[in-house]
C-alpha cells in the first residue's frame, strides 16, 4: 500500500471525527432547549392551575415557555410582571 492510499485513509477517518463530533455538540444544546421549554411549561401550567382561584393566567406559548424553562423561577416572575404591566 501506498503512503498516499494511508495518508488519504487517515484523512478521512479524521474528517469523519471531526464532523461527527460537530454534529453531536449542538444537538445536545438544542435537546437541551427543547428540554427546557417542556419544563418552563409544566411550569406555567402549575402556576395557571394555582393561579385560578386569584385571577392568575399566564399564557402558554413557545415563546413564555423559552422564558420559563432557560431562566427558570425569575424566568416566571418577570412573565408574571409582564402580564400585569402589558
Amino acid at each position: 500500500m501506498e503512503w498516499s492510499s494511508i495518508l488519504c485513509y487517515v484523512v478521512g477517518i479524521l474528517a469523519v471525527v471531526m464532523v461527527l463530533s460537530f454534529i453531536r455538540k449542538p444537538s445536545k444544546w438544542i435537546f437541551k432547549l427543547v428540554l427546557n421549554g417542556l419544563l418552563g411549561g409544566v411550569m406555567l401550567l402549575i402556576i395557571n392551575h394555582f393561579g385560578k382561584s386569584i385571577g392568575l393566567t399566564l399564557p402558554i406559548n413557545p415563546v413564555n415557555s423559552l422564558i420559563a424553562g432557560i431562566l427558570g423561577f425569575p424566568g416566571v416572575i418577570l412573565i408574571i410582571l409582564l402580564e400585569f404591566i402589558l
